[in-house]
């Protein structure tokens, strides 16, 4: 599939409606049994690709606070958050076995940094994902949720922080 609108797709189903959009490519190679266990029985392999898309009314959840606690920090000179996360790209590969569609690596590339991660998520809704977020102070000036995070940061700890990277786990 080639320059599929992700958020047309995405708009398909009440529980994705307005959640992502951008324009996406996959290649996908799959098996499986009909029969009562189909999703079990699936196996393949594959690559996706998503260019120039947002996850629109994206909360930002405790970075509200912290754009208040920068905008005070600075005396009023800081700017309020998004709630919307852009990027420029999201590419990864996938293995389809055992109801779980798998990932060795995953890459987002945004204008607030990268993301690059590696698991699993379930047909039964299960999420198991490590990966480490990179985030960058903006260079256009403005004032994004990293920025802001990089102010409350940088004034907790009494430097001008460029970037952070942060560990995870979902």
């Amino acid at each position: 599939i080639t320059d599929l609108d992700v958020g047309k797709m995405m708009a398909a189903s009440p529980d994705t409606r307005g959640k992502m959009t951008g324009t996406g490519q996959l290649r996908l190679q799959v098996f499986g049994a009909l029969g009562d266990n189909l999703m079990n029985s699936l196996t393949g392999t594959g690559d996706i690709s998503v260019r120039d898309g947002k996850f629109p009314g994206f909360s930002m959840g405790s970075l509200g606070s912290l754009a208040k606690v920068q905008q005070f920090l600075s005396l009023g000179q800081g700017g309020a958050s998004s709630n919307e996360l852009t990027f420029t790209s999201i590419t990864g590969d996938m293995k389809i076995n055992n109801g779980r569609i798998a990932s060795d690596r995953i890459h987002v590339d945004s204008p607030s940094g990268t993301v690059d991660l590696r698991g699993s998520l379930g047909f039964d809704q299960t999420l198991a994902y490590d990966g480490q977020a990179n985030l960058t102070k903006s260079t256009s000036g403005g004032s994004s949720p990293t920025d802001t995070l990089l102010g409350v940061l940088g004034a907790a700890t009494k430097q001008n922080l460029s970037g952070l990277s942060i560990p995870f786990s979902i």
